[in-house]
């Protein structure tokens, strides 16, 4: 059970107190946004003559866990940020360049039709189709998403659909490699599965992260 927060008796120790779970810049940004309401508040109440300003505006900011809880919904903590940093993801969950993101896009549309020219393999339209869909589609989504939220949250997002990329890719094309048959539909499902367990066992340590990262967290 966590020890009691003890009520500040001063607006910089209220603050101090709430700011304290979370990382340096977030915790600056916290103390600019926090003063600002704060001041506006106090500025009210002296204009409209209450007998204690300071203190009916301390009240009013409410207890320091209540806020420290809310603005958790909101923001990465400081012990989940470093959780993040020593995920062995984390440093290539950030998005490739937009030079490095098409050339890859590229390449992973040419593999299939010239492996299918050279006689590789025994090559299908049908499915390829539904590669070429899914692969543009989430080579886009991994591109626009990171860029609507907050870093931290963008890159717990881009390196989910880097997984489910690998997934949906790995259902689509293996049917181009191994064919429509029943034994070949055996083997897609047999790879589908081994990638999806192998992208679930690596995302395993930002599963917890990504609730928050879907809401924007900064």
């Amino acid at each position: 059970m966590p020890y009691p927060v003890p009520s500040p008796k001063t607006f910089d120790a209220w603050l101090e107190a709430v700011v304290a779970p979370f990382p340096d810049d977030t915790a600056e940004r916290l103390r600019a946004e926090l003063s600002a309401h704060h001041a506006e508040a106090l500025a009210a109440l002296r204009e409209a003559g209450h007998p204690d300003p300071e203190g009916a505006a301390l009240a009013g900011l409410g207890p320091v866990p209540e806020v420290r809880q809310a603005l958790k919904h909101a923001y990465f903590t400081r012990l989940e940020d470093e959780e993040l940093r020593s995920a062995p993801l984390w440093p290539v969950a950030d998005p490739e360049s937009p030079r490095r993101a098409a050339l890859g896009t590229v390449l992973a549309l040419a593999l299939p039709p010239v492996a299918g020219m050279l006689g590789w393999l025994s090559f299908g339209w049908a499915a390829y189709s539904v590669y070429a869909v899914g692969l543009l589609l989430l080579s886009t989504l991994s591109r626009w998403v990171p860029r609507r939220v907050a870093p931290r949250s963008g890159r717990v997002l881009h390196r989910a659909l880097k997984s489910l990329w690998h997934v949906l890719g790995a259902a689509s094309l293996s049917p181009v490699w191994f064919g429509a048959d029943p034994q070949g539909w055996a083997v897609v499902a047999g790879i589908t599965a081994g990638v999806a367990l192998a992208e679930a066992a690596a995302l395993r340590p930002l599963w917890p992260y990504l609730p928050k990262a879907l809401r924007g967290a900064r």
